[in-house]
């Protein structure tokens, strides 16, 4: 008999209206029969699905089907395929989800054609599911550990990739069973820090993945404990930690639970959860900034990030709400300018009573200072040069505003007259005007340069032919 060259597993419970088309998919691609083996585990399904998978299986010698009682997550089905899969490679499809007809026969092939442990197949989502974001082009080799790489960042832990099975069974990774979510976190994260190399197949669609109308899918259903979801988080941390030393490559890891587990979900959930599970969210959030927070993932953090840890762990419980209350709510913060530095004026800034340091509040870049011009004209034999400049997302101050003409015998500056800054949706609106008199000038070839100061931040904008257009710096 033909050892297979991938073992399909997949995990139902209550998907008998969609397994037959995802189990159909998989019979349906171009690598010969014999070289796909398919093992089905009914998780205790209570709507028809485990006898439809029975009689599926008499129909496809490639079908084996595993019935068990219902364990409460994926963790334990998929396990259970595991031990009997046979395969080179093991591959997760879900029971509600499809392949492309040339997935596996691509991903195998790139596989052994880079001598790779994991291939990351392009996963789509369908009605309404949305996808991750790491398949912008094919990669050939790769890997988390690799210095600047942002896979880790950028990927899905689902464990819908194809893996070697002998790095599985070299590694003796599982997935954790009797939890809702996250079973295949500490499994692929695993995987992903043991590889030898890593492929991005992105130029054809292998995985999709289907939004459920219902809202059944376990990876869809809510019901999972935020004790659990931390547990997890913290795991997969240390995890993380035991491959790399503290420095870039750490950060590079750690920065995936930032943005998601801890940031994403006190952004998120957080202001709505039950108390019971906002206590176990902020205690969790705490304990794990305390560890693994560093300077060099600190620089990385945008303002609203760097008050939310500053609040968390200096026990600013209120001041966290109204933090978050004022991001979720009132939108993108005003500026404030000060010494060629930019702030985002989120709560407390500069509140003393509060005492969050202004560097929590500082933006690494500088304001966007939009000009528009308007049409020159040429009365009375000099040349009218007018516009608006607007300081982007700020609501004080008023720039100063010259006009500098570079000619053959040096800069010269012209004062421009303007109006008071006026508070607009965009930002802070100065208009002026200045009239050039060209006459008076040696001949040769000048420009002319509209510079715009503020608060030490400083912007110049070409003067060119008369256009109605708009320009930013």
């Amino acid at each position: 008999m033909t050892q297979p060259l991938v073992s399909v597993i997949m995990a139902v419970y209550n998907c008998r209206g969609t397994v037959a088309h995802a189990l159909e998919s998989v019979f349906a691609q171009t690598l010969p029969p014999d070289r796909i083996e398919v093992i089905a585990v009914d998780d205790g399904s209570t709507d028809g699905g485990g006898e439809l998978l029975d009689e599926m299986a008499r129909d496809h010698a490639q079908l084996t089907v595993f019935n068990q009682p219902n364990s409460g997550g994926c963790g334990a089905p998929r396990n259970r395929g595991l031990e009997v899969a046979s395969g080179e490679f093991v591959y997760f499809l879900d029971a509600d989800d499809w392949i492309g007809p040339e997935a596996l026969e691509r991903m195998t092939a790139m596989a052994e054609r880079n001598d790779t442990d994991i291939v990351l197949g392009k996963q789509v989502g369908v009605g309404g599911r949305r996808s991750p974001r790491m398949f912008g082009k094919t990669i050939e080799r790769t890997h988390v550990l690799e210095p600047g790489s942002d896979l880790y960042w950028r990927m899905s832990m689902a464990a819908m990739q194809l893996f070697r099975r002998s790095l599985i069974e070299d590694a003796g990774l599982w997935f954790l069973e009797g939890v809702r979510a996250h079973e295949d976190q500490l499994f692929t994260s695993g995987a992903h820090l043991r590889a030898r190399a890593v492929s991005i197949l992105a130029d054809y669609d292998c995985y999709f993945w289907a939004e459920r109308a219902d809202g059944t899918s376990n990876t869809q259903i809510a019901d999972y404990r935020m004790a659990d979801i931390y547990s997890i988080t913290a795991r997969a941390m240390d995890q993380a930690a035991q491959f790399a030393e503290p420095g870039p490559i750490r950060d590079q890891l750690h920065r995936r639970y930032l943005d998601q587990e801890i940031f994403g979900r006190l952004q998120r959930q957080y202001p709505h959860a039950p108390e019971d599970e906002r206590e176990v969210t902020y205690s969790a959030c705490r304990d794990l900034l305390e560890k693994w927070l560093t300077p060099g993932l600190w620089e990385k953090l945008v303002p609203v990030r760097r008050v939310i840890a500053h609040c968390v762990l200096n026990d600013l419980a209120e001041e966290l709400d109204t933090v978050l209350g004022f991001h979720n709510n009132a939108g993108r913060p005003r500026l404030h300018l000060e010494d060629g530095r930019c702030y985002q004026k989120y709560p407390f800034f500069r509140d003393a009573s509060v005492g969050i340091p202004d560097d929590c509040y500082e933006l690494a870049t500088p304001p966007t200072i939009e000009h528009r011009l308007s049409p020159p004209s040429w009365p009375d034999d000099a040349l009218q040069i007018s516009g608006t400049v607007i300081v982007r997302d700020t609501d004080e101050g008023t720039p100063d505003l010259h006009l500098t003409l570079n000619a053959n015998d040096g800069p010269r500056h012209v004062a421009c007259d303007t109006t008071p800054a006026d508070r607009t949706d965009d930002g802070m609106a100065t208009s002026y005007k200045a009239a050039l008199h060209p006459m008076t000038w040696p001949d040769g070839s000048w420009t002319v340069t509209l510079e715009v100061a503020i608060e030490g931040h400083v912007r110049n904008f070409p003067i060119r032919k008369p256009t109605a257009h708009t320009s930013r710096a």
